[in-house]
C-alpha cells in the first residue's frame, strides 16, 4: 500500500477531478528517462489538428506525435515541441508542463508504474490513485521541488499512451491542470462512422413512426407518457427512433437507452439530437421493440419541447420521418421550506466545486451542504463523507460511515440512484452511464443514470411527493431485463471485477457484451459472451465464440462481433476523484453563503399586511442540555450526558469496573479478564445459565464502549460491543442494573426491535449491522454512541456508527421509544424527550432538529436551532418560529432555480400553534396549494444587462431597488418580458430587482452587482450617543441588583463608531456629531436627529448609534440618560423614549442605519432591562422608515465590555469590519462594506470573542436587496 500526502488532484481550486479511462494501459520502459528527454530531444514543431476551444481557454488538439487528443491552453498551444515519445508544452515560467507519450516497446503497465513511483523525492498520496490493472493506472504525487504531478497511463493492445502534467501548486494552475486531464483521450476512435446525409434510398422500405404524448400539462417530476410505434419493415441498415427532450429529465420505459445533453456521441454516426437529452430506440436488432410507452419526468418549470425522428444510421445517414409534439407545460407545485444558517461562522473542512455544473459542496467532515454556486440556493444537506461530483456535475457521490458504501444522488431530480459497495465509480457518455466497481465480490454494476424513477431522497420530504421507485438494481434472475446491469460471475469474495470481467458497451446496437475472464485467468478459457439489453426489454443472450456463434450474433444485431479487450464503452471513461480545497480562512466570507437580498419584508409590494408574529414563547432554556428556546414548546425533560469509557484511553477505569462486574456475575455465566473470538463479547443475561462455556469478557480490550452511573443504591452498566464477521460488524447494546444485589437486564437491540414491530422477530442484527470489512473490532467504532439520562429515569441512547435512537424507561425497565433510522443520525449531538415520553428530539452537529413520534417512529417535526433561534416545521412545510428565526428559513421550489424569499409564502405556510397541534396528535393541515411564483433572470450582455421575467399566471411589473430603496417600477404584461438595463444606469450601489405577477406573487430577487468605481456618493450624517455615568440612579443594577449602574466604556464606544464611519471612503463627506455623558440630553439628541433628518437627501445615509442603558417602563422602551431619575413617574420624563426617536426618523428621505448597544444591565424595582432586540423591533415597527438596525446582542443577552481593549465587543468589532480589517470583510471586493458583510463580520467577531454569550442581530424595514453602507 502506498502512502503519503496530498497530490495533484486535490486543491484544484475546489474543482472535482475526473480521469479519462477509456483506453487500455501502456507498457513501461524507462519513462523517467522519457520525461527528462522531453526537454532535450529535437524541438521540432508539433503537428496538430485543432478544434473549438473548451473551458478555461483551452484548444482541443489531436497530437500527431503521440496519437492522443487533449486540451492545451491557447497561450502555449503553439509552443509545443516534439519529444522522443510524444510532445511537450510548457508555460514561460515553467510552472505548468504537459507531456504526451506513446510507447510500443513491450513495456507493461506494472513496469511503468514501478519506475514512475521510484523517482527520488516523489511522495505519492494514499488517495486518488488507480493501481495498475489491465487497462490503466493513475498517479498523483508531490515532487521534492514543491510541484505536483499527475501521471496517467492507458493500454490498448501492445501500446501505452501517457499524459503527464507537472504544475506548481498555486491556485492559478489548479483548474487549468484539472481541465487538461479531463479532456485527455488517449486512444481517439479511428472506427467512428463518417456519416453523411443522403437522399432517400428507394431500395429500402419506408418505415413509418407514430409518436404522441398523452398530456399537455404536468407537475415537476410527474411522468408524462408518450406512446410510440414504428412499422416493422425490414431494412439492412441500422435504424433508430430518437426522442429529444429540451429540459432536464428522467426517462421511464423499455426498449431504449438514454443519453444526456452532455453526451457528444450518437449511434452509427447519427448526428440528430446531439446536445439534447434523448432516448434512443435501436430498431434493427434481436432485442428491438417496435412499440411501447416512453415516459418522461421533467424537472424544469415552463414549457418543454419534445421532438422525434426516425433516423437511418451508418455511412448514409438520413431522416426517414420526424415530428414535434405539442408543447408540454410543466408546473412547479411543490415547495420545500428549509432551515439554513446564512451567517454561520463554522467553516467547512473543504469546498468541492463541480467542474461543469454550478453545484458546490461544503464539506464539514461528517456532513455536507450542496448549494447552487450561481444563485447560492440551497440544494441538499446530508450526512456523509467525501462528497464529489460526476463529470457533468449532475450527480453527487458521497460515502457513508461504512466507507466502502457510497450513495449516488441525482441533484437535478433529487433522487438517489442507489447505494453501492464501491471501490471506484466511473462515467461515460456525459454521465449517461455509471460503472460501479465493487469493493469486493468481483462486482460490477452498469447503471443507466437517466432511466427509472428511482427513490426519493429522505433528506427533506417534499410536500407532494412523486411516488414510484425504480426497478431493483439487481434482479434475482441474472438474465432478466433490468435497467441496471450486474454482470458479476465468479462470486470470488476479494476479487476485482477489473480482473474478472471485460465488456463492450455499444450504443450502436444498445447492448453490453460481457466476456468472463474469471475462468480464463485460471486456464479455462471462456467459450462464450453474454449480451445484455440496454433497453431492458429482452432477456440476456449467450453467444458461443465459435464461428457459428459469431455468425448468429452478427445476424441478430447487424453488427460485427464485439472485439472485447478490457473495458470499452465507445467513449472515454472518466473516474470520479475529488479532494476539494480548504476554504480561504483569511477571508471570513466562507460562512456567508447568501446575500441579504433574500431577506426582508416584501409585503409592501403585494399591498398585504405583514405576517403577525407567533404567539408561541420559544425562549425558555433547559437546565442540562442546551436546547435553548426549544424547551417550553416541546415540554422537554432536563437531561445530562453520560460519558463513555473506551479502551485503551480509559484502561484503568475499565479495569476497576471489570472487578466490580466480576463480583456481580456468577462464574458459570461470565468470566472477566480474557476474551475469546474475533470481536468483543456482549454482557450476557446474569439470570440465563446455559450448558455452554461461560462468556469471556475483557473490558480493557479495544472495540467496546462502556457507560456506568449510580442513582441511589443502584449502579447501572451499559455496554456496546462489536461482533466482527467476514463481511462486516454487528453491534450489541446491553444494560444491567445492580440494586443491592437485585439484578435487572435488557438486550436493548432485541427489545427495541420488539417494541417497534410488536413481536419477537428473532434476528435483530440487520438494524445494527455495519456492512463493511475492517481488520479489527476497534476500527468499526468510528463514531461513539451517545448516552443521556433524562429526569433521572429515561435513558436516551443514540447508537453509532449504525444510527438509531432508543428511549429506555429505567423505572419500568422497558423500551418506550425506538427510532430505527433517524435522519442524519450519525450527526446527532444531543437527545431530549418530552415529559410524556410521546416524542423524542434529536439535535445534530449542524444545529438541525428532528422530532419523532414514539407511537409510530416517524418524524413529526423538523427544523433548526440556529443562534438560539428556533424554527420548527411539520411534514407539509407549515412552520412556526421565533421572531428572528424566520431569517434562517428559505424556500426551495423544485423546477425553478434560484433562492426564494420566505415572505413570498409566509401567509400560506406560517401557522401559529402548529407545533402544539402536531405534538398533541391533532389532525394535520392538508398540504398547501402553492402556485409557482414568477421567474426572473439576469443576462449579462457585456455593456448592458437584460432582465428576463416569466410567469405562468401573467406578469404585472418589475420593481427595482438600489441600495435597498425603490428606484423604478416597470410595468410589463404577458407570460414573458425582457427589460434592457444599460451598464451606465447601474451607478448607484447594489441594484436588486423583483418580478411581480398578476396575482401578487413575487419572484426570487436578482442582484445586479455594480463594478467598483471608486467614486464617492452622497453624504453620511452620524449621530453617536454614549452615556457612562448615571449619577441619579441607585446602585441597583447588575445580576445581583446591588451593583452601580455606571458604565465604563459606553462613551468610548460612541467615539469609536463615529471615528470609524468618518474614515469610510464611500461618501463624499461625513458629518459627525458625538453626544456624550451629560451633554447627551433628551432635547439635544432630538434636536440633532431632527436636523440630520431634514438635511439628508435620498442619496445620503443617516447613522444613529446608541450606547448605554436601555430600560423598559411598563410597555415603553427608553434610553437612560445622565439626567434619568428612578422614580416611577419621573423616569420616563427624564429619559429618551425610543418612541420619540421613531417619530423623528419616520420622515427621513435617506436611509437610516441604527447601531444599538443598550443592553448592559437591569435596574431593579421601577424599570427592567430593555433588550437590544426590543429596541430594534420598536424602531422598525414605529418608524416606518427605510432603516437597517444592527443590535449588539439578541434576546436577554447583555453587551460585554472589554476593559483590556477599551470598549465593548460590539463597537470594537464594528471598527474592525469597516476600518482596520476592511479588506478582509469586503468579501465581494467591490470596495464597499455591504449590510450582509457588516453583519457577518459583527457576528463572527462578537460571538467568537464572547464564547457565544453575545450574538449580534440584524433587522431591516423597507429596504430590499443588498445595501452598500460603508
Amino acid at each position: 500500500m502506498l502512502d503519503g500526502s496530498c497530490p495533484l488532484s486535490m486543491n484544484l481550486g475546489a474543482k472535482a477531478v475526473w480521469r479519462r479511462n477509456r483506453v487500455k494501459i501502456l507498457p513501461m520502459f524507462t519513462i523517467v528517462a522519457a520525461i527528462v528527454l522531453t526537454l532535450i530531444v529535437q524541438a521540432s514543431a508539433v503537428s496538430i489538428n485543432s478544434e473549438n476551444a473548451s473551458d478555461l481557454d483551452l484548444q482541443i488538439i489531436t497530437d500527431q506525435a503521440s496519437g492522443t487528443k487533449l486540451g492545451i491552453p491557447r497561450k502555449i498551444v503553439d509552443r509545443g515541441t516534439r519529444t522522443k515519445f510524444g510532445s511537450h508544452w510548457s508555460t514561460p515560467d515553467q510552472k505548468l508542463k504537459i507531456d504526451t507519450m506513446s510507447i510500443s516497446d513491450g513495456t507493461s503497465l506494472v513496469q511503468l508504474y514501478t519506475e514512475v513511483i521510484a523517482v527520488r523525492g516523489r511522495l505519492l498520496t494514499n488517495i486518488n490513485q488507480v493501481q495498475p490493472n489491465k487497462d490503466r493506472f493513475i498517479i498523483n504525487a508531490d515532487n521534492k521541488d514543491g510541484s505536483a504531478i499527475y501521471f496517467s497511463a492507458h493500454r490498448k493492445g501492445g501500446t501505452l499512451k501517457v499524459l503527464q502534467i507537472v504544475y506548481s501548486k498555486v491556485p492559478d494552475y489548479y483548474p487549468v491542470a484539472l481541465t487538461i486531464y479531463q479532456t485527455f483521450i488517449p486512444f481517439p476512435s479511428t472506427e467512428a462512422v463518417v456519416a453523411n446525409f443522403c437522399s432517400a434510398d428507394r431500395s429500402n422500405p419506408q418505415n413509418s413512426a407514430y409518436v404522441a404524448a398523452n398530456a399537455t400539462t404536468a407537475n415537476v417530476g410527474e411522468a408524462v407518457a408518450i406512446d410510440w410505434k414504428v412499422s416493422e419493415e425490414k431494412t439492412d441498415r441500422p435504424l433508430y427512433l430518437v426522442v429529444l427532450v429540451s429540459s432536464p429529465t428522467r426517462f421511464l420505459g423499455e426498449g431504449f437507452y438514454a443519453l444526456s445533453n452532455s453526451s457528444a456521441g450518437n449511434p452509427r454516426g447519427v448526428s440528430y439530437g446531439i446536445g439534447e437529452n434523448r432516448a434512443i430506440f435501436p430498431l434493427s436488432t434481436a432485442f428491438s421493440a417496435h412499440s411501447g410507452v416512453l415516459s418522461v419526468m421533467l424537472y424544469s418549470a415552463g414549457t418543454t419541447r419534445i421532438q422525434w425522428a426516425l433516423v437511418q444510421g451508418g455511412e448514409c445517414q438520413r431522416i426517414v420521418s420526424q415530428g414535434s409534439l405539442h408543447k408540454i407545460t410543466i408546473t412547479a407545485n411543490r415547495v420545500q421550506v428549509v432551515a439554513r444558517n446564512n451567517f454561520s461562522i463554522l467553516p467547512p473542512v473543504k469546498i468541492v466545486q463541480a467542474v461543469s455544473a454550478p453545484y458546490k459542496a461544503l464539506d464539514y467532515g461528517s456532513w455536507f451542504e450542496i448549494i447552487d454556486g450561481k444563485t447560492d440556493a440551497f440544494v441538499l444537506r446530508r450526512q456523509g463523507y467525501d462528497p464529489t461530483f460526476s463529470p457533468t456535475g449532475r450527480f453527487l457521490i458521497v460515502r457513508n460511515v461504512e466507507r466502502e458504501r457510497v450513495e449516488v444522488i441525482d441533484l437535478v431530480a433529487s433522487k438517489t440512484l442507489g447505494k453501492f459497495d464501491a471501490h471506484e465509480i466511473s462515467w461515460t457518455h456525459g454521465d449517461s452511464f455509471m460503472y460501479v466497481l465493487g469493493a469486493r465480490d468481483d462486482e460490477l454494476t452498469i447503471v443507466q443514470t437517466l432511466r427509472g424513477a428511482r427513490d426519493e431522497i429522505d433528506d427533506v420530504a417534499p410536500l407532494n411527493p412523486v411516488a414510484a421507485a425504480g426497478p431493483a438494481h439487481n434482479n434475482a434472475d441474472e438474465f432478466a431485463p433490468t435497467i441496471d446491469i450486474n454482470p458479476s460471475v465468479s462470486g470470488c469474495l476479494y476479487c476485482s471485477a477489473r480482473d474478472e470481467v471485460e465488456f463492450q458497451l455499444s450504443i450502436d446496437d444498445g447492448t453490453v457484451a460481457v466476456y468472463e475472464t474469471y475462468a480464463a485467468n485460471r486456464g479455462n478459457a471462456s467459450d462464450e459472451i453474454t449480451v445484455y439489453d440496454l433497453g431492458a426489454h429482452s432477456d440476456a443472450q449467450k453467444y458461443s465464440t465459435s464461428q457459428a456463434g459469431i455468425e448468429k450474433f452478427e445476424t441478430d444485431f447487424g453488427m460485427p462481433w464485439p472485439r472485447i479487450d478490457g473495458w470499452d464503452a465507445q467513449d472515454g471513461i472518466l473516474t470520479a476523484i475529488s479532494e476539494g480545497v480548504p476554504p480561504d480562512t483569511d477571508n471570513n466570507g466562507f460562512g456567508i453563503l447568501s446575500r441579504l437580498e433574500v431577506s426582508g419584508n416584501i409585503s409592501t409590494l403585494q399591498k398585504q399586511p405583514s405576517v403577525p408574529a407567533t404567539s408561541v414563547d420559544l425562549s425558555h432554556p433547559t437546565a442540562e442540555i442546551d436546547f435553548s428556546n426549544v424547551t417550553e414548546v416541546l415540554s422537554l425533560l432536563a437531561d445530562k450526558q453520560i460519558p463513555g469509557l473506551k479502551a485503551p484511553r480509559d484502561r484503568r477505569k475499565l479495569a476497576q469496573l471489570q472487578k466490580t462486574l466480576s463480583k456481580i456475575y456468577p462464574n458459570d455465566i461470565a468470566q472477566f479478564g480474557s476474551e475469546d473470538g474475533y470481536g468483543t463479547a456482549a454482557l450476557p443475561d446474569p439470570h440465563a445459565r446455559t450448558e455452554d462455556t461461560p462468556y469471556k469478557i475483557e473490558l480493557t480490550m479495544p472495540g467496546r464502549l462502556v457507560w456506568t452511573w449510580k442513582q441511589g443504591i443502584a449502579q447501572y452498566f451499559l455496554t456496546q460491543s462489536v461482533d466482527a464477521g467476514r463481511n462486516g460488524h454487528t453491534f450489541d447494546f446491553r444494560i444491567l442494573r445492580d440494586e443491592a444485589g437485585r439484578l435487572e437486564y435488557s438486550d436493548l437491540k432485541a427489545d427495541s426491535t420488539r417494541f417497534r414491530l410488536g413481536a419477537d422477530v428473532g434476528d435483530h442484527d440487520e438494524q445494527f449491522e455495519l456492512g463493511d470489512v475492517r481488520t479489527e473490532p476497534e476500527a468499526a467504532l468510528t463514531e461513539s454512541s451517545l448516552v443521556f439520562l433524562a429526569a433521572g429515569r429515561y435513558l436516551l441512547l443514540a447508537t453509532k456508527p449504525v444510527a438509531s435512537i432508543i428511549v429506555f424507561d429505567l423505572a419500568e425497565w422497558r423500551v418506550r421509544c425506538s427510532i430505527p433510522a433517524p435522519v442524519d443520525g450519525l450527526n446527532i449531538e444531543a437527545l431530549a424527550v418530552t415529559e410524556d415520553v410521546s416524542h423524542v428530539i434529536q439535535e445534530n452537529r449542524d444545529s438541525t432538529l428532528a422530532v419523532y413520534d414514539c407511537a409510530n417512529g416517524q418524524m413529526a417535526l423538523r427544523g433548526a436551532n440556529y443562534d438560539r433561534e428556533l424554527v420548527l416545521l411539520d411534514r407539509n412545510g407549515y412552520y412556526d418560529a421565533s421572531d428572528e428565526a424566520a431569517d434562517y428559513l428559505e424556500v426551495r421550489i423544485p423546477g425553478i432555480s434560484g433562492r426564494h424569499i420566505l415572505s413570498q409564502f409566509a401567509g400560506v405556510l406560517r401557522r401559529r400553534g402548529i407545533v402544539e397541534q402536531v405534538l398533541e396528535g391533532k389532525p394535520t393541515l392538508a398540504a398547501p396549494k402553492i402556485t409557482a411564483p414568477p421567474r426572473l433572470e439576469m443576462r449579462d450582455n457585456g455593456a448592458s444587462k437584460t432582465l428576463a421575467a416569466a410567469s405562468d399566471g401573467g406578469l404585472k411589473f418589475v420593481q427595482v431597488y438600489a441600495d435597498g430603496q425603490p428606484v423604478d417600477r416597470i410595468d410589463v404584461s404577458g407570460s414573458a418580458a425582457e427589460i434592457y438595463v444599460p451598464e451606465k444606469d447601474l451607478v448607484r450601489g447594489n441594484v436588486t430587482a423583483f418580478a411581480i405577477d398578476a396575482s401578487g406573487l413575487v419572484s426570487a430577487p436578482v442582484s445586479l452587482r455594480r463594478v467598483p468605481s471608486g467614486r464617492r456618493v452622497g453624504m453620511a450624517y452620524v449621530v453617536s450617543v454614549g452615556v457612562n455615568a448615571y449619577p441619579l440612579l441607585p446602585a441597583e443594577c447588575g445580576d445581583t441588583g446591588k451593583a452601580s449602574c455606571n458604565l465604563s466604556l459606553a462613551e468610548a464606544d460612541a467615539i469609536r463608531i463615529s471615528t470609524a464611519v468618518e474614515r469610510s471612503e464611500v461618501y463624499e463627506r461625513v458629518i459627525p456629531r458625538v453626544l456624550l455623558g451629560s451633554g447627551a440630553t433628551r432635547q439635544t439628541i432630538l434636536d440633532e436627529l431632527k436636523r440630520v433628518v431634514q438635511s439628508a437627501q435620498p442619496d445620503d445615509t443617516i447613522v444613529l448609534s446608541f450606547a448605554g442603558h436601555g430600560l423598559r417602563i411598563r410597555d415603553h422602551l427608553i434610553l437612560a440618560l445622565s439626567s434619568t431619575l428612578p422614580e416611577e413617574f419621573a423616569i420616563e420624563a427624564t429619559s429618551l423614549p425610543f418612541e420619540r426617536i421613531s417619530n423623528v426618523i419616520k420622515s427621513a428621505k435617506a436611509r437610516v442605519v441604527v447601531l444599538l448597544d443598550v443592553c448592559h444591565a437591569g435596574l431593579s424595582g421601577v424599570a427592567s432591562i430593555a433588550t437590544n432586540q426590543e429596541a430594534a423591533d420598536q424602531l422598525v415597527t414605529d418608524s416606518g422608515a427605510s432603516v437597517v438596525i444592527f443590535s449588539a446582542s439578541q434576546g436577554a443577552q447583555t453587551s460585554i465590555e472589554s476593559s483590556a481593549n477599551g470598549g465593548g465587543l460590539f463597537s470594537l468589532a464594528f471598527d474592525r469590519v469597516i476600518d482596520r480589517d476592511r479588506e478582509r470583510f469586503d468579501i465581494d471586493g467591490d470596495g464597499v462594506i455591504d449590510a450582509s458583510e457588516l453583519f457577518f463580520g459583527l457576528k463572527a467577531i462578537v460571538s467568537r470573542e464572547s464564547g457565544g454569550f453575545q450574538i449580534p442581530t440584524f433587522k431591516r424595514n423597507l429596504l430590499l436587496g443588498e445595501v452598500a453602507l460603508f
